[in-house]
């Protein structure tokens, strides 16, 4: 869908234009709404030249140093194993749904029964070590059924094993996590 636009997005051509005005199908904006909210390296790489320097916030990355409460992988080498199995870039929703399984097998664990309200409730009491950081229902986030996870600033940037690379270039609120280079201006 990109190359039907890009000619209106050209630096320099058709400066004149002050809005692009459009209005998305619903099941068009549904598919591509998790690329719209973090884009894949697949997105960026559409992009050409254009998608080097771009920024995002960055909610799990391999650089992230936590391990799984589930198969004691690392962030790495969790991000490792799936690109090993699946010939695929990392993309960041991973650790979230690593996370989920980490989240279920601990709250199944302590549960008093299979039954609905005993499984609700060990959820709610979760507070556990993930791969994407601590996870806590009712600890620092606004409302009982949020749990806050770690979020850094990312570039992305021509990369060294993939065509484009998501570099951690500012960790301001969590410095736990370490940053891999220094915020480039477009």
């Amino acid at each position: 869908r990109f190359a039907l636009f890009q000619n209106l997005f050209r630096p320099g051509e058709n400066d004149h234009v002050d809005l692009v005005e459009g209005r998305a199908h619903f099941d068009d904006f549904f598919r591509t709404a998790c690329d719209a909210i973090e884009p894949a390296p697949g997105a960026i790489e559409a992009l050409g030249d254009l998608g080097y320097g771009l920024s995002t916030e960055v909610w799990w990355s391999p650089s992230h140093p936590f391990t799984s409460s589930l198969t004691k992988q690392s962030a790495k080498a969790l991000a490792e194993a799936y690109e090993a199995g699946t010939k695929k870039q990392w993309t960041q929703p991973i650790g979230f749904a690593h996370a989920l399984f980490e989240v279920a097998s601990n709250a199944l664990s302590r549960s008093k029964s299979l039954k609905a309200n005993d499984v609700r409730d060990a959820v709610a009491a979760t507070s556990i070590d993930s791969v994407v950081g601590p996870v806590k229902w009712g600890g620092q986030g606004p409302f009982k059924n949020v749990s806050k996870t770690p979020l850094v600033l990312g570039q992305w940037v021509k990369g060294t094993k993939n065509k484009v690379d998501l570099v951690i270039v500012n960790n301001e609120t969590a410095k736990n996590i370490p940053t891999g280079g220094t915020l480039k201006p477009l």
